[in-house]
């Protein structure tokens, strides 16, 4: 379990599947070691992401760097290994609070800018493609409430560690070497723009008079934050036509950095243990059912019951299941749960509510209200009246 301490978020807890740690540490050059205190992966290691997840829920961040970033809607997948790196319990905390932030290497970072409009601002067919690698050199650079921090980084991992084998390093960080990781220099310009830009406006003036080089990443972040233009669907590169054919529910890559062969008619992923919080339908319909998907009265038997059930899961075809689908196969006997709420009303039907669910489940689908309850009730009475005599 990982815990969100973004600045705006409220110390949620999110879980680290272990498929995804086994992908991190499968390309981290240190092998799960502390990103920055270069700590053995047996010492409290966590995993902490650059990008929370939490902002899945948030679809303007998403729309946002999917078309800058010249990515086709709804493939852009935070829960990948290039979005994660390991830390120490302590650096973990730190950085999810905002105290401090990873430059990726100036040259990266000027390669992003040289691509910027100095009007249009970020320009989607121009967006460099930067292939990942598991070498990428980032700077610590620390942002708040770091003063009475100290760094104790582990220089020798070969043996067993002895007093030598440790570095003190103290604020503001500059004797730290540069830390090499698998992490993608974008992820970290995202991360880095959204904890500067929570900072109050002095702050933010003197940190880049003393950081220089965290003005261009600044200005690429509210670059890429811009709303895509109002005809973005228009665009074939962003919402290509749906091919059914190339539709083959596969699961995602194995780093699952953009998912380009995952993405299915309603534009989520498959095999995922995040889907995607918000899908926008075209059609103006619920936003998690895709007009290409509906079948006639699915979405209308369902969809305004889904507020209520929230531990309930949409599936592809906008059913419902978990609790409300048992609920809904059972719903006579929800019925009568409510007719039995008064007394009075249960002692007039004269009926148990075993009864009333064994009648139910062999009539099948008949809807059961108030009256039909009691016109059933007075006829088996009657019957019973009658074999009696």
């Amino acid at each position: 379990m990982d815990i969100d301490s973004t600045p705006g978020s409220s110390h949620i807890v999110h879980y680290v599947s272990s498929n995804l740690k086994e992908r991190v540490q499968a390309v981290d050059p240190t092998g799960g070691r502390c990103l920055v205190e270069n700590c053995s992966s047996t010492r409290a290691i966590e995993y902490c992401y650059l990008v929370p997840p939490r902002s899945w829920q948030i679809s303007g961040i998403l729309n946002a760097l999917e078309w800058h970033w010249n990515m086709r809607a709804n493939t852009l997948n935070l829960d990948t290994g290039r979005n994660v790196f390991p830390a120490g319990a302590s650096v973990h905390h730190m950085y999810d609070t905002g105290r401090w932030v990873l430059a990726p290497e100036e040259a990266i970072v000027q390669q992003y800018y040289d691509t910027l409009d100095p009007i249009c601002g970020a320009v989607r067919a121009r967006f460099p493609i930067i292939p990942d690698r598991n070498d990428f050199q980032y700077t610590l650079i620390p942002i708040k409430d770091m003063e009475d921090i100290a760094f104790s980084r582990q220089t020798a991992t070969d043996a067993s560690p002895v007093p030598d084998n440790f570095t003190t390093h103290l604020y503001p960080y500059d004797t730290l070497p540069f830390l090499v990781s698998h992490i993608h220099p974008k992820y970290a310009i995202v991360s880095a723009g959204q904890n500067m830009s929570c900072l109050p406006l002095d702050r933010l003036q003197a940190l880049v008079q003393s950081f220089p080089r965290l003005i261009n990443i600044m200005v690429l972040y509210r670059a890429w934050m811009f709303h895509p233009p109002i005809n973005n669907r228009e665009d074939d590169s962003f919402w290509p036509p749906y091919d059914p054919s190339g539709d083959d529910g596969s699961e995602e890559n194995e780093e699952g950095d953009d998912l380009k062969d995952a993405v299915t008619e309603k534009g989520r992923y498959t095999g995922t243990r995040l889907k995607r919080a918000r899908e926008e339908s075209p059609a103006g319909n619920h936003p998690r059912i895709r007009a290409a998907n509906q079948q006639s009265g699915e979405v209308e038997e369902y969809e305004e019951i889904e507020v209520r059930d929230c531990d309930s899961v949409i599936t592809r075809k906008g059913r419902c299941t978990g609790r409300y689908r048992r609920r809904k196969q059972n719903r006579h006997e929800v019925a009568d749960d409510r007719l039995s709420a008064s007394g009075k009303e249960k002692q007039s039907c004269g009926l148990a509510q075993m009864t009333v669910g064994e009648h139910t489940r062999k009539v099948g689908k008949m809807e059961w209200n108030r009256d039909a309850v009691r016109s059933w009730s007075s006829q088996v009475l009657h019957e019973k009246q009658g074999e009696s005599h």
